[in-house]
């Protein structure tokens, strides 16, 4: 800094180059700004944010060709792609116009696991089999920053194997070391407390199955559920004394709620005189029962006249923003209200990812989606289900 002469020229990353979020800056630099703050005072406001120049995330942003700005660029490529960026937009078209034809007679022959995934995502699966895309999962970019906790997926799949060795009685020792010789935890101390962690979380979900899942073996239960025009092909392989048990080790979200729900409609059809007509949902949170279903068979052949359909056309049925309409609309809400909330869902925030990101939604529903299709679809799902559940304290 002593050796400076005319300018004096500091830089360094502060922002992240994925989402645009802020990184600070060194220690170094900043307290050089601070001490600019602390000795120098400028009418216009603090010198550490005169002087601090902060460029945009694209090369091609406006700001850089803009008279007055303080920031340039001599970039013909660039100028030329800033343009086309402030130019007039394009309303995209629908990527299905039409519907498509029906399809084979044999899928009418539907398994039960089949029609869970058409609910988890209605035109992933239209686009998948009648179109035949197929998405590329994107590389994991390596994190900038050392992980010391479980996120997301590594979260999931090692809470999971945590609490199936807790119902098997294996010691903490013991499952510790498991995790760590699957490369399930961070190094060191910090894997120590991740694991400690999901010990805590999983504590309760354990003490709810442990009473059931240990005192006996489950009941493997198949069968083909005939619901004209349609055949059902059922798997059950959790069905015990008091009922069917479903279980996550996450919170219990919309689509593991409707997955089990279809479990539970299924198993009212093919279950044993002797086993009582409940699914129990069990998770870390929004654990619930469902009650016996007089109509299950009526409900049934909704959802699969719904599955026909959309193999025809995609469905503007999206689960979390369905749910969160549907639960409130029900509940005696103003529909204005409940449309709210799945427009926040279905868009996201900061804090949530948008259900629209979606690649499979964005492909079919470019434009807003929710509209009276979306509404009623969602009531006509999750009514039934809503009426038959129950919450677990």
């Amino acid at each position: 800094m002593i050796s400076a002469r005319d300018y004096l020229l500091l830089s360094y990353q502060g922002q992240s180059c994925r989402d645009n979020s802020q990184f600070p800056p060194s220690v170094l630099v900043s307290e050089v700004l601070d001490s600019l703050d602390q000795g120098f005072r400028f009418p216009s406001g603090a010198p550490s944010q005169i002087i601090t120049r902060q460029h945009p995330l694209q090369p091609f942003s406006p700001t850089y060709f803009q008279d007055g700005s303080r920031l340039f660029s001599f970039s013909v490529e660039n100028f030329q792609a800033s343009k086309v960026q402030g130019g007039l937009r394009q309303q995209i078209p629908d990527f299905v116009s039409a519907s498509l034809p029906s399809p084979e007679e044999e899928l009418r022959r539907v398994s039960l696991g089949d029609l869970q995934r058409f609910m988890k995502n209605p035109a992933d699966y239209f686009l998948r089999q009648r179109l035949n895309l197929l998405w590329r999962e994107e590389e994991d970019i390596p994190e900038d920053q050392e992980i010391f906790s479980l996120q997301g997926l590594e979260r999931y799949l090692t809470m999971q194997s945590l609490v199936e060795e807790r119902l098997d009685s294996l010691p903490y020792s013991e499952t510790l070391g498991r995790a760590r010789a699957a490369g399930l935890l961070p190094p060191g101390t910090p894997g120590d407390v991740s694991f400690q962690d999901l010990w805590s979380a999983s504590s309760d979900l354990v003490d709810s199955l442990a009473p059931i899942v240990t005192a006996e073996s489950p009941q493997r239960l198949e069968g083909a559920i005939e619901l004209p025009p349609f055949m059902l092909n059922v798997e059950l392989t959790s069905c015990f004394s008091v009922g069917q048990v479903f279980w996550r080790g996450v919170k219990i979200g919309s689509r593991d709620l409707f997955a089990a729900w279809l479990q539970h409609l299924a198993f009212n059809l093919v279950r044993p005189p002797h086993l009582p007509a409940e699914t129990f949902v069990f998770g870390l949170e929004g654990s619930c029962r469902f009650l016996p279903i007089a109509d299950a068979e009526q409900i049934l052949i909704k959802l699969l006249e719904s599955y026909w359909q959309g193999l025809q056309t995609p469905l503007r049925y999206f689960p979390k923003s369905s749910f969160d309409f549907a639960s409130r609309v029900i509940a005696g809400r103003e529909p204005a209200k409940g449309l709210e909330q799945a427009r926040s869902t279905w868009l996201g925030s900061d804090f949530s990812r948008g259900e629209c990101l979606d690649p499979a939604f964005q492909k079919c529903f470019p434009g807003d989606p929710l509209d009276e299709e979306f509404c009623k679809m969602a009531v006509d799902f999750w009514q039934p289900l809503l009426a038959a559940r129950e919450g677990l304290s």
